[in-house]
């Protein structure tokens, strides 16, 4: 009997609005208003957002990659708790033959160029607090992917809101800070930032690709030292989370010892993930309404996420 389920990947995100707000601090005996940056979640407006890119014919919300693929938003739904729906991409402009995995044998593709195989990654959004699975399907549907969709299709939503932008950041696995308390010292915490994916919101990196592009360099590798005890350990995730996610940011390492030995790890390698076992066609793709009862079964069950807003 052939088997017609399969596992299927989703890391998990939190998905924040950023705004300008008023600030009155006491400066020299006077009270003194400066603008500072705040995040706030609101399903109302990230469902409204997504709902008026929806509603455009499928044409007009396709977005093209250097006419080597593409991706829209090919489904959108909501209930009480949830937002959810997928994405569909496909990678076209090549036509090479097709080979047997058994047999090893070619035969010449039927397609046409201007085709592709059609992928769909789904993502869910949970309303009260904007915990985030997205599908891990192409390393192009990355998150970074998506985030660049929403705010290109819904750049005048943006504008006319208080927002300023949108930001869907990285979790962190908790695996991360028992790895991290199991430490003796944190020596260092190494970040690579490439400047080709440009930074939207963070000064500090937007500087520093700046630099690299003046000199003609691709990445730059920068370490932080600092010894922490077994106590401020603690202290390193706010500052990893400051960082991991970032557009431009391609790696976080942090360097410490253990035991008397050299101990390093890469922060990706801790990400929240998921993988719940799904119900397939007879292509063996994931059939969409079983995984979206997947994914709100896991977002039933997460805890809420500790938001400052």
């Amino acid at each position: 009997m052939p088997n017609n389920t399969k596992k299927i990947s989703f890391s998990a995100y939190q998905f924040d609005l950023h705004y300008i707000k008023q600030k009155t601090k006491m400066r020299l005996g006077k009270k003194v208003s400066e603008d500072v940056y705040a995040i706030e979640w609101s399903f109302k407006f990230v469902y409204e957002l997504l709902k008026e890119i929806f509603d455009n014919e499928a044409v007009g919300r396709k977005m093209n990659i250097n006419d080597e693929w593409f991706m829209l938003l090919d489904d959108l739904r909501q209930d009480d708790k949830f937002i959810y729906g997928k994405f569909k991409s496909a990678a076209y402009g090549t036509k090479n033959n097709l080979v047997h995995a058994d047999t090893l044998e070619s035969r010449e593709n039927p397609k046409d160029k201007r085709e592709g195989e059609e992928s769909h990654t789904h993502f869910l959004i949970r309303k009260e607090d904007g915990f985030m699975l997205l599908q891990t399907t192409d390393i192009k549907m990355s998150r970074s992917k998506v985030q660049n969709y929403i705010e290109k299709y819904g750049e005048e939503s943006i504008a006319y809101s208080k927002y300023t932008d949108i930001n869907i950041c990285s979790l962190v696995n908790l695996d991360l800070l028992d790895e991290i308390k199991k430490l003796d010292k944190i020596n260092a915490t190494v970040i690579e930032i490439n400047a080709k994916e440009k930074s939207d919101e963070n000064e500090f990196v937007q500087d520093l690709q700046d630099e690299i592009e003046s000199i003609q360099g691709t990445h730059v590798t920068l370490e932080f030292k600092a010894r922490y005890s077994r106590e401020g350990l603690g202290a390193m995730i706010p500052f990893i989370q400051k960082y991991k996610g970032q557009k431009g940011v391609t790696s976080i390492k942090v360097l410490g010892e253990q035991s008397g030995s050299s101990r390093s790890f890469n922060v990706d390698s801790y990400s929240e993930r998921y993988r719940p076992t799904v119900k397939i066609d007879a292509n063996n793709s994931p059939i969409s309404e079983d995984v979206y009862d997947k994914i709100k079964n896991i977002g039933v069950n997460r805890d809420l996420l500790k938001r400052g807003d």
